[in-house]
C-alpha cells in the first residue's frame, strides 16, 4: 500500500483524476457532497454526473449506480463514493459489484468526514481511499489530507498555481448561487483556487496521533449529551454521527434561525448540488436535505453549548414526516 500526503485532500483528488482521465468517459458522484468535489472534476476536465441518494441510507443510490453500469458500462470511468457524514465502514460489497460489472472502473472511497485511518490496508476494489484533516474535520489540523493507493503509479502530483483570493471568490460565488438558485459559472473552477503544496509527512502524522484521542473523546461526550437529552423523535438514525450529530426536523429553517439568535450555531449539509451544477432532478435528497441539521461536536462547541442547543431543539423543533425510515 502506498500513502500520499498533500496540503489539501482536494489536491489529491485532482491529481488522481488527472492521472487517470479517460476522454469522453464519465464518473458518477453523489448529489449530497461538498462543492469542492465537482470543482475538482471541472478543473481536471473530467466528465461527471450526479446520482441521487437512497432514502434508507441517504448515501449514493447504489442500485442506481449498478443499473447505470449494467445499461451502459462503456460510458463510465469511475464512481466517487462518499462515506456519508463520517461513516467508518468500508462498503466492499458494493465496490465488488461495481467492479464486476466494469473491471476497468476506478473507485474513489472518500472518507474525508471519517476519523483518519493510516493503518488499515486499502480495499482491493478501491483505487484511492481519501482522508482529510482540514477545517471542521474529525481531526482538525486546519490543513492536510492523505490518500491510500495500491502503488505509487496511481497518482502524479504537479505544482499548481494557487491564489487565496481566487479560492475565496469561488466559495463566495458558490454561496451566492445557493441563495439565488442560479446555475453556477463553471469558469471559477478553472481558476487558481487549488493549493497543492507539499507537507512534512512525519510532522503531519505526529499531529494526527497527538490530537486523535482528545478529538474522539470530545465528540463522544457531546454526542452522549445529544443522544441523551434531545427528544428521540428528532434523532436521525440513518446517518453516522462521527462528523456531527444529526437531527431531522420539520422546521429546519426556523429552528436554525432560533439557534443562531440564541448565540449558538449549527449547519445544514449538504446542499443538493444538482440545483446549481446541473438541471437534473434528484428528488429524494432535495426533500431530505431541507429537514436535516448537523450539530457540532468538535472543539468549537462546549458541553454547555450542547446542553443549550438540546433545550432549543426540544422546545421549538417540529417532527418531520421524513423521520425514522428504516
Amino acid at each position: 500500500m502506498n500513502v500520499v500526503y498533500n496540503i489539501r485532500a482536494t489536491s489529491i483528488i485532482y491529481s488522481f483524476l488527472k492521472k487517470n482521465i479517460i476522454p469522453r468517459k464519465t464518473w458518477m458522484i453523489p448529489v449530497n457532497t461538498c462543492h469542492f468535489i465537482p470543482a475538482c472534476f471541472i478543473k481536471s476536465n473530467t466528465l461527471y454526473e450526479f446520482v441521487d441518494v437512497n432514502p434508507l441510507s441517504l448515501s449514493i443510490d447504489e442500485s442506481d449506480v449498478l443499473e447505470r453500469l449494467k445499461t451502459n458500462s462503456k460510458k463510465y470511468a469511475g464512481v466517487f463514493y462518499v462515506r456519508n457524514y463520517g461513516e467508518s465502514k468500508i462498503n466492499d460489497e458494493f465496490f465488488k459489484k461495481a467492479k464486476n460489472l466494469q473491471p476497468s472502473l476506478k473507485i474513489i472511497d472518500d472518507a474525508c468526514l471519517s476519523f483518519p485511518d493510516l493503518e488499515t490496508p486499502i480495499s482491493p476494489y478501491v483505487d484511492l481511499e481519501l482522508y482529510s484533516t482540514g477545517y471542521s474535520k474529525p481531526i482538525d489540523l486546519g490543513y492536510g489530507g492523505f490518500g491510500k493507493l495500491h502503488n505509487e503509479k496511481g497518482i502524479e502530483f504537479s505544482t499548481l498555481p494557487y491564489k487565496k483570493d481566487e479560492l475565496d471568490l469561488m466559495n463566495s460565488i458558490y454561496t451566492q448561487s445557493i441563495k439565488s438558485l442560479e446555475t453556477i459559472n463553471f469558469d471559477i473552477f478553472k481558476a487558481s483556487w487549488l493549493d497543492s503544496s507539499e507537507i512534512d509527512e512525519q510532522q503531519y502524522v505526529k499531529k494526527i496521533k497527538e490530537k486523535f484521542s482528545d478529538s474522539l473523546n470530545h465528540k463522544k461526550n457531546l454526542n452522549n449529551i445529544y443522544m441523551k437529552n434531545i427528544n428521540p423523535e428528532f434523532h436521525e438514525p440513518r446517518l453516522s454521527n462521527n462528523w456531527r450529530f444529526n437531527v431531522n426536523v420539520g422546521n429546519a429553517s426556523d429552528l436554525m434561525d432560533k439557534i443562531f439568535t440564541s448565540g449558538l450555531f449549527a449547519s445544514q449539509h449538504y446542499f443538493p448540488l444538482n440545483k446549481i451544477f446541473d438541471s437534473i432532478s434528484c428528488p429524494i435528497w432535495e426533500k431530505e436535505y431541507s429537514n436535516i441539521i448537523n450539530l457540532f461536536n468538535d472543539y468549537r462547541f462546549s458541553e454547555n453549548q450542547a446542553n443549550k442547543i438540546c433545550d432549543i431543539i426540544n422546545e421549538f423543533g417540529v417532527k418531520s414526516s421524513n423521520q425514522n425510515i428504516s
